[in-house]
């Protein structure tokens, strides 16, 4: 980490944690909602009403509200190319989007690793002693 916070290209790597972190944010919820109408629009036929649709929808985003507005459009997709014929459950777009989140969240852990060790906050000072590992034996 120490010799991370030397280089020269610092501001790449600052930069390119940021930007993993970014694409592990949750959709904004105007793009999630625009999601589920896109994808409603491949199973017209829905029996609940205004209220309920209202209900079913503040489901929809506590159950799958973290994904990002991408993955969730790509499950969606993924969902229509389907042989499915019946509007999606909440369940099942995440196991689509699983496997493509599941990366994100591992790359935004280790960007969130690397800016606590490189960020600007610590410029110019060593990273805790915690990151730096057990200290060697004599």
């Amino acid at each position: 980490a120490r010799e991370l916070a030397a280089l020269p290209d610092r501001a790449a790597v600052l930069a390119e944690c940021r930007a993993a972190l970014a694409a592990a944010e949750p959709a904004p919820p105007a793009a999630f909602a625009l999601t589920l109408e896109r994808l409603a629009l491949h199973y017209p036929e829905s029996r609940l009403t205004p209220p309920e649709q209202t209900l079913v929808a503040k489901d929809w985003r506590r159950l799958a509200g973290h994904l990002p507005a991408d993955v969730l459009a790509r499950a969606a997709d993924d969902y229509v190319l389907s042989p499915a014929r019946f509007f999606p459950t909440p369940g099942q777009l995440l196991a689509l989007a699983e496997p493509a989140f599941a990366w994100r969240r591992a790359l935004a852990r280790r960007a969130r690793q690397t800016l606590d060790l490189i960020g600007p906050e610590n410029e110019g000072r060593p990273p805790c002693p915690a990151a730096r590992g057990p200290a060697p034996k004599p």
